[in-house]
Formats: C-alpha cells, sequence, structure tokens
C-alpha cells in the first residue's frame, strides 16, 4: 500500500511540473502575439474593370486562397470571375450564357 501511496504522490508531482512547464511556455510565446512581421501580403486597390451597372450577386472562396464572384448585368452576360487575393490579379473569367427555353 505503502507503494501505491508513493506512486501516486510522485504522479502528482509530475503532473504539477508538466503544468508548471506548460505555463511558463505560454508565458514565454505570449510575446509573439500580435505582433505584425510583415508577411502579409498588400496590394492597393483592386479593380474589376467591368462595365457601370455590374453588381457581385455572390462570392465564394475556392479553399485555396482564391476569391470567386458572380457578376450580372452592366449590359453583359452573367459571369463568373476568379481573382487572386493576394495581388488582386484576375485570374479568369468564365462567362454563362443562357440558352432558349424550349
Amino acid at each position: 500500500m505503502a507503494a501505491v501511496k508513493s506512486l501516486v504522490v510522485f504522479m502528482g508531482v509530475l503532473i504539477l511540473l508538466g503544468l508548471g512547464l506548460f505555463g511558463y511556455g505560454m508565458m514565454q510565446q505570449s510575446g509573439k502575439l500580435g505582433r505584425d512581421d510583415g508577411d502579409r501580403a498588400v496590394f492597393d486597390r483592386a479593380s474589376l474593370d467591368e462595365p457601370e451597372g455590374t453588381r457581385i450577386s455572390h462570392m465564394m472562396s475556392d479553399g485555396q486562397g482564391r476569391v470567386i464572384l458572380g457578376l450580372t448585368g452592366g449590359g453583359r452576360p452573367d459571369r463568373v470571375v476568379v481573382i487572386d487575393p493576394a495581388d488582386g490579379r484576375r485570374l479568369g473569367t468564365v462567362a454563362v450564357h443562357g440558352s432558349p427555353s424550349r
């Protein structure tokens, strides 16, 4: 029974030591929080060069860092535009032409 008690005390000390080391590590890393390392991509105003009256009908991300915009109006057919937000560059456009109903 004495062996079990000493084992429980030893494991309790290990838990307290581990929590202390965890707290120390958190305090050491907390100085890095909120610091701007300047590694974010920044670009100036991005222009889509779309005609006046164009509206963004929907916007989504493809999960790979690209933004997909659904555009309507502006005297042009509906279209989907893919943009790279890292530099504001248009990667491509897909025009959506409706076919007549039968």
